[in-house]
């Protein structure tokens, strides 16, 4: 496996969550996985309540957050950077 595949299934687990990708990241133990998914996730929304604080002001911080995980699913980044 070269090393952009490696790369192109970690970034498909940390999208979606992909089963197959994450079984042919031949890890030693898989379950640490799902921390980078948090971890991802947090630093996405973290990114959207600092661009949108009249936002997250106005929903409330449980609602933004609601959204925001649903926004990070739905419609991950398309490029490497924010």
């Amino acid at each position: 496996m070269t090393l952009a595949q490696v790369q192109a299934d970690f970034r498909r687990w940390l999208e979606s969550e992909d089963r197959a990708a994450g079984e042919r990241l031949e890890l030693c133990d898989e379950r640490g996985l799902p921390v980078y998914v948090n971890n991802y996730r947090g630093q996405l929304i973290g990114c959207l309540e600092e661009n949108f604080p009249q936002t997250l002001a106005w929903i409330g911080e449980g609602r933004f957050d609601e959204c925001a995980r649903h926004h990070t699913v739905a419609i991950p980044p398309h490029s490497w950077t924010l």
